[in-house]
């Protein structure tokens, strides 16, 4: 990857090491709407598995606003994201997690706005199509932003390893647009976009796939009827929407998730439904695909 490219997003990720070396906290917040909270999932993902020593949470904007959390003080870490940077919920919640004393960190890819102007630290991230390379975009910025945390405050080790494969995803990512974008895709497109009813099902991270196809881009981009249903409930009541009318999108993975998901497509068919399989196989380094992350970083970014 170029230099100068990679530098767009180190140079800040190091400036906010810097800053939060000379703080303390308690605890992290992780907040934003809709796509903004699909986007942290990976990373609330990932401090499950590290389990850190501080306390962290994952919360809508409006929902922060609500409840407004005693543990949101000087002790906090706040990090906000908002792709436009004027989102009216996210908006409010930076600004109110500010008046409380917390650390803000604002994620925007939008100059000039709320999101740019206000945090006490602004982390930017780019357009793929602007830079040529997938790691100056809004999922893998947001993981490094996690690991850089994780570093700073925990002491952990990952970062390094974890930007060494986020520096190549360019391979993966072109690979991934040639399949599910110019060989897949129109067959994909003919199948749903008359469909009275498209469920989008997945398992853990995949879920994250699952909700985003679903709220942004079929229903908010596309106006088609759609609906993410996780893999865990899937057995219980949703099961009972399974019918010939019903267009099913099931993604699979190579990832803990798998035997989750793996008899979902068949007991579909059975039903006779309409059905699609997303699978994510795309050879990966070993870590990351078994892990499950790389699902989310590939739909937010292609």
């Amino acid at each position: 990857m170029d230099i100068k490219i990679a530098a767009l997003i180190d140079d800040q990720i190091e400036k906010l090491k810097k800053e939060l070396s000379s703080r303390s906290f308690n605890k992290v917040y992780m907040v934003g709407c809709g796509g903004g909270v699909a986007i942290f999932r990976h990373c609330e993902y990932v401090l499950r598995k590290v389990r850190p020593s501080f306390e962290y949470e994952l919360i809508h904007a409006a929902n922060l606003l609500v409840e407004q959390p005693a543990e949101v003080n000087e002790k906090a870490l706040v990090i906000c994201y908002s792709l436009n940077g004027t989102m009216k919920e996210a908006v409010e919640a930076l600004r109110w997690a500010k008046s409380r004393g917390a650390y803000v960190v604002g994620i925007t890819r939008t100059p000039q706005t709320p999101f740019h102007t206000e945090p006490d630290f602004t982390f930017m991230f780019y357009r793929e199509e602007d830079y040529g390379h997938p790691y100056v975009t809004a999922a893998p910025v947001t993981l490094l932003v996690t690991y850089a945390v994780l570093e700073v405050l925990d002491g952990n080790k990952d970062f390094a390893h974890v930007r060494e494969n986020l520096t190549r995803l360019d391979k993966v990512f072109d690979r991934a647009r040639q399949v599910y974008v110019k060989e897949k895709g129109p067959e994909f497109v003919e199948r749903i976009k008359d469909a009275p009813m498209v469920y989008t099902v997945g398992g853990g991270l995949h879920f994250t796939c699952a909700y985003v196809l679903a709220t942004c881009y079929l229903l908010e981009m596309q106006w088609i009827n759609a609906s993410p249903v996780d893999a865990a409930e899937f057995f219980h009541g949703p099961l009972e929407i399974v019918d010939k009318d019903s267009h099913f999108v099931v993604f699979r993975s190579a990832s803990e998730y798998r035997l989750r998901i793996e008899y979902s497509p068949s007991w579909i068919a059975s039903r006779e439904a309409p059905l699609s399989l997303m699978r994510r196989t795309l050879a990966w380094t070993r870590s990351m695909m078994t892990s499950g992350r790389l699902p989310p970083l590939l739909l937010a970014t292609t």
